[in-house]
């Protein structure tokens, strides 16, 4: 149960943003699509907050594989692997070192 909750609190904390926005733009979908039918009917407007999820989960698995894209263009060559200590070999000019998060800065945001 522990573990189960420690991923949910996880995947909110992960797309807060897209459930917020998702909760709030509903009732103006179901709104909406009341006023054009003018009869009670349930439909695709309340898939507007698992849309927006899936949305912002699309997003975190596409950005990554676009920038590793650029910089191929760019640099003409694969982007650097990790060695076995995670770090990364000729970090000259990588655009995806934003993933990289050190390790005091992971455990700072968990104590808070």
């Amino acid at each position: 149960m522990k573990q189960f909750l420690k991923k949910t609190k996880r995947f909110i904390m992960h797309y807060w943003l897209s459930i917020s926005l998702g909760m709030i733009a509903t009732p103006f979908a179901i709104q909406y699509a009341y006023q054009d039918r003018g009869r009670l009917a349930f439909g695709g407007e309340y898939l507007v907050l698992p849309a927006m999820v899936m949305g912002a989960y699309l997003l975190r698995q596409v950005v990554p594989a676009i920038l590793e894209m650029i910089y191929e263009l760019i640099y003409g060559e694969e982007e650097p692997e990790d060695d076995t200590n995670g770090n990364r070999n000729n970090r000259t000019g990588n655009v995806a070192d934003y993933r990289r998060v050190p390790e005091a800065d992971r455990n700072r945001r968990r104590s808070g």
